[in-house]
């Protein structure tokens, strides 16, 4: 699929919004989704979709609603599978409004999000981000547990290393929990995210230290970079300490997946005992993953 692209006329408000979704073989629910990102009430800027090589027929979705969006639309196609977070990040990179937001193929934004969102960053001009609670749904649409979360948890906190945040406690998007998602919540409950991790450690490729780990490793050290040009704030002084610790805790992770089966077990159950699987990573998952790896 080649690069496609809609111009109407932009919402004259300012703060200007992109929306930047990353889709992969989402035809299941991603109308619903871009129905609910048109029928805002504060249409964005633009919407730019990062492709990830779909085969069940979500480019020709997008490609239909980018015939009837009432905002431009721009579909990047995918030159090779490379996961949710790299589609993102193409995604992120071409947006060109004065603030991103971040839209997962399979949930459902509530019509007045971005105009709370927009009302929130201009009554707050120095925020550097937003962010709302959000329902759990289930397949078809019911509330499964009747919790809320917070979403995109580790971009947040990057984010705050330099600005401050607006929080709005009321849900404005409902986060849609399936057995399908490559990341994020699959089961609600302890018990369900319990027997999804383990199930995911267990099939896990085991050929040394994982992909992931160097690509967080290489993120925080571009956001220490980054962090450094700011110490006279305190916020990121204190994000600086923190990611240090994340960095050493990462680094025992990598070590840990070289180690022999006795050494990984040693060295993973010292990291557990500490609490830096449950605060850094994925808990019961990432210790279970880095054990089993060999």
């Amino acid at each position: 699929m080649s690069s496609f692209e809609k111009t109407v006329t932009e919402h004259p408000a300012a703060p200007r919004i992109s929306i930047a979704l990353a889709t992969f073989n989402g035809i299941r629910f991603l109308r619903e989704q871009l129905q609910s990102l048109s029928g805002q009430t504060w249409l964005p800027c633009e919407l730019v979709v990062a492709d990830d090589g779909s085969s069940d027929g979500t480019q020709a979705e997008l490609e239909r609603f980018v015939k009837v969006a009432p905002f431009p639309v721009r579909v990047l196609p995918a030159q090779s599978r490379q996961g949710s977070t790299r589609a993102f990040e193409r995604a992120i990179y071409t947006c060109g409004g004065d603030v991103i937001a971040l839209c997962d193929q399979d949930d459902r934004w509530h019509l007045e999000k971005l105009q709370r969102f927009a009302n929130a960053l201009e009554a707050e001009p120095a925020a550097g981000w937003v962010f709302s609670d959000g329902h759990v749904m289930d397949l078809a649409g019911q509330d499964p547990a009747g919790c809320a979360i917070r979403h995109d948890a580790w971009m947040i906190s990057l984010v705050e290393a330099v600005a401050p945040s607006v929080a709005i406690k009321q849900p404005l998007m409902s986060y849609r929990v399936h057995s399908g998602q490559e990341i994020g919540l699959r089961e609600a409950g302890m018990n369900g995210r319990m027997r999804n991790g383990l199930k995911r450690a267990f099939t896990a490729k085991r050929t040394g230290p994982a992909a992931d780990l160097h690509r967080r490793l290489a993120a925080i050290e571009l956001l220490r970079t980054r962090l450094s040009e700011h110490l006279d704030s305190v916020r990121a002084r204190a994000s600086l300490c923190q990611l240090d610790k994340l960095r050493t805790h990462l680094h025992a992770r990598a070590s840990i997946a070289r180690a022999r089966l006795p050494g990984r077990i040693a060295r993973a159950s010292a990291e557990w005992r500490l609490g830096h699987y449950q605060r850094y990573s994925s808990g019961i998952y990432s210790a279970a993953a880095d054990v089993l790896r060999r």
